[in-house]
C-alpha cells in the first residue's frame, strides 16, 4: 500500500497591472503637428524617431512630444484622438499651451512652454547703442534670427555673447518664418533682429510676426535704436507729426504715385535711400516741392556722421560736391499751406485735380478719394463733378 504524501502548495500571488493609455501631441520637424493614442508613450515616440511609425511622420523626423492625456482606456484615448484630430492647428496649440477650455483640465504631460519672439533693436552704428535688456535677452534665448549673420555676429562678439544665429532676410523671410514658428513650437525663445536698428521697419519681420500672432505666440518689442527717430530729432524740423515713406518704390508708376500724395502732406516726411539713388530723389522732390526745407542724415552715430540741413537746391549741392557715401534718412519739410475759410472749390477744378493725379498713374477710385480728402470735399462731390466735366 503506497501512501501519497500530499503537499500544501503556496497560492500564487498574482499582481494586478493596470494598462494606461494616452493621447498625444506630437511636432515634427518641419513644424507640423501629429496626433496619436499608445499605451507606452517612450516606445510609441522611439518608433517614430525611427521611421517606422505612421505614414504622416515618416521622412519628419526627429519628432517630440508637445502635449499627453491619460485615459484608463483604449476606448477613450481614442476618442479623443479623434476629437484633436478635428481640431484647427490653432486650436491643437491651444492645447499644447495648456488652456483650461481645451484641455477640459486633464492631466498633462510633456513639454507644454510655449515660446516667445523677441523683437530686438540693435545699434544704427555705434555699439554702445544697446540696451541692457536687449544685451540680456540675446544672451538668454535659444536662438537669433539675423538679417546677416555676419554682421550680427560683430555685435555679439563685442559683447561676448555665443547664442547660435540663423539667417532671416527678404530673400528667405516666407519659408524660414515657417522654420522660426516651429522653434517656438518647440518651446525655444527667438529674438529677431536686423543689420541695424528696429526689425521690421524697412527691414524683414513682418512674416514671421504675423504667423507668431495668428497662431497664439507671445511677441515681445525690446525697444531701442532707428534711425528714422535719430534724424527726426535732430532734423530741426517740426516733430510733432510726421509720417514715415521708408524707400521709395522703384516702379515708375507707384514712386510718382507717392510723389504726388507728398505734394499736399502737410506733415514732416522722412524717408530712406540709398547713396546711389540719393541725389536723384532730392532732384524729383525739388522739381515737385520746389525750395522745401530739408534735413539730410547720413552715418548716424557712426564715425563720420553729418547732418546737412537746408533747402533743397542747396542740399542738392552739397551732395553734388561731396561724393555722397553710407545710408541716407531724408527729413523733409511738410507744406505749409494754411486751411482758408474760401468757397467750395469748382467741379472743373476737382475733376481737373482727379485728372492729373491719374495721368500720374493713380487708380480712379483712390485720386477721387485723395482729391476728396485734400480738399474737404465729400467724395460722392468729387464723382460728380468727374461725371458732370466728362459729359460736357
Amino acid at each position: 500500500m503506497y501512501i501519497i504524501p500530499i503537499y500544501r502548495i503556496p497560492l500564487m500571488e498574482v499582481a494586478v497591472m493596470t494598462v494606461k493609455f494616452y493621447t498625444y501631441i506630437l511636432q515634427c520637424s518641419d513644424g507640423s503637428l501629429y496626433t496619436g493614442y499608445t499605451n507606452n508613450l517612450e516606445k510609441r515616440i522611439t518608433k517614430h524617431n525611427s521611421g517606422k511609425g505612421a505614414k504622416f511622420t515618416r521622412g519628419r523626423g526627429p519628432v517630440q512630444l508637445m502635449f499627453s492625456e491619460e485615459f484608463p482606456s483604449k476606448e477613450q484615448a481614442m476618442a479623443r484622438e479623434t476629437e484633436i484630430k478635428k481640431l484647427t492647428r490653432h486650436k491643437k496649440l491651444k492645447i499644447i499651451k495648456g488652456d483650461k477650455e481645451m484641455t477640459g483640465n486633464k492631466q498633462m504631460t510633456g513639454n507644454n512652454k510655449r515660446g516667445t519672439l523677441y523683437l530686438c533693436a540693435t545699434p544704427i552704428g555705434n555699439l554702445e547703442d544697446i540696451t541692457l535688456r536687449a544685451l540680456r535677452i540675446l544672451r538668454e534665448v535659444s536662438l537669433i534670427a539675423a538679417e546677416d549673420t555676419r554682421h550680427t555676429r560683430k555685435l555679439l562678439s563685442y559683447y561676448g555673447i555665443h547664442t547660435p544665429l540663423t539667417s532671416y532676410h527678404e530673400h528667405n523671410e516666407k519659408g524660414k518664418a515657417r522654420f522660426l514658428i516651429a522653434e517656438l513650437d518647440a518651446g525655444k525663445d527667438v529674438a529677431l533682429v536686423s543689420d541695424a536698428g528696429t526689425p521690421g521697419i524697412s527691414d524683414p519681420g513682418y512674416e514671421v510676426v504675423s504667423q507668431a500672432l495668428e497662431e497664439g505666440f507671445a511677441v515681445t518689442p525690446v525697444p531701442g535704436p532707428a534711425a528714422l527717430i535719430t534724424a527726426l530729432t535732430c532734423s530741426g524740423l517740426p516733430t510733432d507729426r510726421f509720417v514715415f515713406e521708408g524707400f521709395l518704390p522703384r516702379v515708375k508708376k507707384e514712386r510718382n504715385r507717392v510723389l504726388a500724395r507728398m505734394k499736399s502732406e502737410d506733415r514732416t516726411q522722412i524717408l530712406y535711400e540709398s547713396p546711389r539713388r540719393i541725389i536723384k530723389t532730392l532732384q524729383e522732390l525739388q522739381e515737385l516741392l520746389g525750395d522745401r526745407r530739408v534735413a539730410v542724415a547720413r552715418e548716424l552715430t557712426k564715425i563720420h556722421e553729418e547732418v546737412v540741413r537746408g533747402v533743397l537746391p542747396d542740399v542738392i549741392s552739397h551732395f553734388q560736391a561731396n561724393n555722397p557715401k553710407g545710408e541716407f534718412v531724408i527729413v523733409l519739410e511738410g507744406t505749409k499751406t494754411e486751411p482758408t475759410e474760401s468757397s467750395p472749390p469748382k467741379a472743373t477744378d476737382l475733376s481737373q485735380m482727379v485728372a492729373n493725379l491719374v495721368a500720374g498713374g493713380w487708380d480712379k477710385k483712390e485720386a477721387i478719394r485723395e482729391v476728396a480728402r485734400q480738399t474737404g470735399t465729400a467724395k460722392n462731390k468729387v464723382y460728380a463733378a468727374v461725371l458732370e466735366t466728362k459729359s460736357e
